[in-house]
């Protein structure tokens, strides 16, 4: 009798078993903090969670910034190498939905991608921000003027909602409300300036930060902050902009507004 009730026990445990296991095995895994999203794909890869997308026919793509709209789009702020033209790179916005792909509403003129030739220079963008009207503010660097060095630069588009552009440019989507031709160069000085961060403050002033190259050795910390119509905010420093020196290589990376304002 007892050996009849253990192998009654065992029977059961190992048909026990065997159904957790099937059930294991049609359960899909539950992904675990970490694990790459497989919601989001596309471009040139089809490796869940990760889009490759490859812009252009030739030359090089970086993405130096990203934001996300209030729709889930992933808006990408960075330079394009102009098909692999030497030191002439333009500023690159990119602009897909919440999963990866490019739809119609969401392209520019045509593409996923829109560029701003400033110079025959390497003009980078470095940050993208989107302002309480939806509107896209870059900050970056570029030789603006077409002069000899390069400066500071803010560009803000007008309403981004179905944005189609005629051109391959940011011009058909410029907000001319911000100075004029939504171009704001913020010139600190007759060196070369690089602007590395920007944030936007609760009035919609847009403040920005990086640093001035007096030198090949010595760098000051600049600072500054716009007016939403694009001009100097003079209540700022008396004139708008700041510069500092620590030391000698003094460079700012980013930017945070505390709620105080400062």
């Amino acid at each position: 009798m007892r050996f009849v009730q253990r192998l009654l026990r065992l029977v059961l445990a190992t048909l026990i078993s065997f159904t957790s296991l099937a059930l294991i095995a049609q359960t899909p895994a539950a992904a675990a903090e970490g694990d790459l999203d497989a919601s989001y794909q596309g471009g040139q890869t089809s490796t869940a969670g990760w889009h490759v997308g490859e812009l252009h026919a030739s030359g090089e793509d970086g993405i130096v910034d990203i934001e996300i709209d209030a729709s889930g789009n992933v808006i990408t702020g960075g330079w394009w190498n102009n098909n692999g033209s030497t030191n002439n790179w333009s500023w690159s916005l990119v602009r897909y939905n919440s999963a990866g792909a490019c739809t119609e509403a969401l392209k520019f003129d045509g593409n996923c991608q829109t560029n701003q030739w400033f110079s025959t220079r390497p003009d980078v963008m470095t940050e993208i921000m989107i302002d309480a009207n939806g509107k896209y503010v870059a900050v970056g660097y570029a030789d603006a003027n077409s002069g000899s060095d390069f400066d500071c630069v803010v560009y803000r588009t007008h309403s981004t909602s179905n944005w189609k552009n005629s051109a391959s440019d940011f011009g058909d989507g410029v907000d001319t409300s911000f100075s004029g031709d939504g171009k704001f160069v913020a010139s600190f000085g007759s060196a070369d300036e690089y602007c590395r961060a920007g944030a936007i403050d609760a009035d919609g002033k847009i403040v920005i930060a990086g640093y001035y190259k007096n030198s090949g050795s010595d760098w000051d910390t600049i600072i500054g902050r716009i007016n939403t119509d694009g001009t100097w905010d003079t209540s700022f420093a008396g004139d708008g902009k700041y510069r500092l020196s620590f030391d000698q290589d003094d460079i700012f990376q980013d930017i945070a507004i505390q709620p105080d304002g400062k």
